[in-house]
């Protein structure tokens, strides 16, 4: 069994929140993903960001570092 890590817990690490942080060391095993929604949100405010490109590659990175599921029926 893994994590589904939503929106608000990315930005978070993005931003250096230290318990968000702190939280994905512990868990450092465990699976993680990203549904399309959260892939497709954090798209959406990187694009419409005061820096785009930067926020974009974080984008990317993010979604190399966790899987993204499509939607499907039983996510």
């Amino acid at each position: 069994m893994g994590y589904l890590i939503d929106t608000n817990t990315i930005i978070y690490s993005i931003k250096n929140n230290i318990k968000v942080n702190e939280r994905f060391k512990e868990y450092l095993h465990v699976p993680k993903a990203l549904s399309m929604i959260t892939y497709a949100e954090l798209y959406y405010g990187a694009k419409k960001s005061a820096f785009p490109e930067k926020n974009m590659a974080i984008v990317r990175k993010t979604a190399e570092l966790f899987p993204v599921i499509e939607i499907t029926r039983p996510v």
